[in-house]
C-alpha cells in the first residue's frame, strides 16, 4: 500500500523539480501599465518547442464609458528555430473568453455592450532575449479570428437589444511586452 502511494508521489515531485527548471514565469508589462491583470507560464517541451498558458483578467467596468471587463485563457505552443527560450519563434494559440460585460470594438461610443463567451485561434510572432542568467524579456504580437456569442445591452438602460447573437472576426489579438523568470537554476 505504501509503495502505491509513495512511488507516485515521487514520480510527481521529480516531475515537477525537472520542470521547474525549464519554466518561466511571466508579466506583460503592457497589459499591466494599464490595470489588466495577467500572467503567464512557458514550459519547455523539447530543445525547439514550449507550451505557453495565459491567465488574463480585465477588470474595466468602464473607459470612458465603454466596459472592459473581460477574462481569457490561452494555450500556446512555440517553435523557437535555433533553441528553446533564445530568439525568433512563431507560435499557434487557441483562447476561451468570458465576457462579463464589454463593449466590441465596432461598439465604442455606443449605447451598447454585450455579456458572452467567445473562442479565438491564431498565430503568434515574438522574439525572447536574456537579460541576465534568470531574467529576460519576450516581446511579440498575434493575429487570429475571434468568435463570440453573446447578448447585447443598452448601456443606459441595461435592456437587451439583441437576445443571443453571434459574431467572428479576424482582429491583431495580443501584444506584448512581457519580463520572463526562469524557475529552478
Amino acid at each position: 500500500m505504501k509503495t502505491k502511494i509513495l512511488l507516485p508521489a515521487a514520480l510527481a515531485l521529480s516531475l515537477s523539480v525537472a520542470a521547474q527548471a525549464q519554466t518561466r514565469l511571466k508579466w506583460n508589462a503592457l497589459y499591466w501599465a494599464v490595470g489588466v491583470v495577467n500572467m503567464s507560464a512557458e514550459t519547455k517541451l523539447s530543445d525547439k518547442c514550449t507550451f505557453n498558458g495565459d491567465l488574463v483578467y480585465s477588470p474595466w467596468e468602464s473607459l470612458d464609458g465603454n466596459p472592459m471587463k473581460f477574462g481569457q485563457a490561452i494555450a500556446e505552443g512555440r517553435f523557437y528555430p535555433r533553441k528553446t527560450f533564445d530568439g525568433f519563434y512563431v507560435g499557434a494559440y487557441g483562447a476561451y473568453h468570458k465576457l462579463f460585460k464589454f463593449t466590441k470594438w465596432n461598439y465604442i461610443n455606443r449605447d451598447n455592450c454585450q455579456k458572452g463567451n467567445g473562442m479565438s485561434f491564431g498565430a503568434t510572432l515574438g522574439y525572447q532575449l536574456q537579460i541576465n542568467n534568470r531574467w529576460g524579456l519576450d516581446l511579440y504580437a498575434g493575429y487570429g479570428w475571434q468568435h463570440t456569442t453573446y447578448k447585447g445591452y443598452k448601456k443606459s438602460t441595461g435592456d437587451m437589444y439583441v437576445d443571443t447573437n453571434s459574431s467572428g472576426e479576424w482582429l491583431p489579438y495580443k501584444l506584448g511586452v512581457a519580463f520572463t523568470l526562469q524557475l529552478g537554476k
